[in-house]
């Protein structure tokens, strides 16, 4: 769950690194690897987003309206003997909320700066590229 993985993110990356490098890796800066970790999640959050429609395979869009939480039989069991839905919806909340309290946002903006541009010399993506719109003046 999303709270444990907040609370103690810190903990389990000093514990890789001093594992890592016990067993012969080579030394990583824990706060390149938070970021590495807090990017992973846009991937996995499209991911998961390309899945919404087989969710409303297995769980009807009439029925959202009256689910009020994950609990609930409807998302919370197998559905055709699978896990899918619950999954999805697990890894979809979880990175929205990595999103929105740990500012993983942020952290894409500091890392397209620094790196991207800073480091690498290109050009970031104009708004236009992103999202389609128009510039307004």
């Amino acid at each position: 769950d999303f709270d444990q993985f907040r609370d103690n993110l810190s903990d389990y990356i000093a514990a890789f690194v001093s594992t890592y490098k016990e067993f012969g890796g080579p030394d990583i800066d824990p706060s390149v690897l938070k970021m590495q970790i807090l990017l992973t999640t846009f991937g996995n959050m499209m991911f998961m987003c390309m899945a919404v429609p087989d969710c409303f395979r297995m769980c009807p869009k009439k029925e959202w309206e009256t689910i009020k939480d994950r609990q609930d039989p409807r998302v919370a069991n197998n559905i055709n003997g699978k896990s899918t839905l619950r999954t999805t919806l697990q890894v979809l909340t979880n990175c929205i909320r990595v999103l929105e309290e740990m500012g993983s946002d942020e952290v894409l903006a500091t890392w397209i700066k620094d790196i991207w541009v800073g480091k690498f010399g290109k050009t970031p993506k104009s708004r236009v590229a992103i999202f389609g719109e128009v510039a307004h003046a």
